[in-house]
């Protein structure tokens, strides 16, 4: 129990780490909105300043917004790499696993969000 507890904890700390860093610079990826990485404008140039619409659908909604996907983000990742773990035995393929899982579950969360809140812009459009 203590030798699994030791290798999914780093896993599941990956996870946090990683879609905190990430989240802000995916979402201005995904929306066009105007996020971008932390330590420089975050979300300084987020369209939800903007007067009018369209405004950003992590953004808008306050924490809920905010949390919701970071939830997602860390679940999904934490996930792949405890299951892939689990499977396999193997702990640097397990935390490769969720560093790239961030982009899949990333895209789904979007793909969700765009479809809750008919926001206008996603990826290429």
């Amino acid at each position: 129990m203590q030798a699994s507890l030791n290798k999914t904890l780093p896993l599941i700390a990956i996870a946090v780490i990683s879609a905190s860093l990430f989240m802000a610079p995916f979402c201005g990826f995904l929306f066009k909105c105007g996020c971008s990485w932390l330590w420089t404008t975050a979300a300084d140039h987020c369209n939800i300043h903007h007067a009018m619409p369209p405004h950003c659908p992590w953004c808008s909604y306050g924490y809920v917004g905010y949390f919701l996907p970071l939830v997602g983000f860390v679940v999904g990742q934490s996930l792949t790499g405890v299951l892939l773990l689990r499977s396999t035995g193997n702990l640097l393929l397990s935390i490769l696993a969720t560093l790239l899982c961030f982009f899949a579950v990333g895209l789904l969360m979007g793909v969700v969000t765009v479809t809750l809140v008919n926001y206008p812009f996603f990826i290429f459009s």
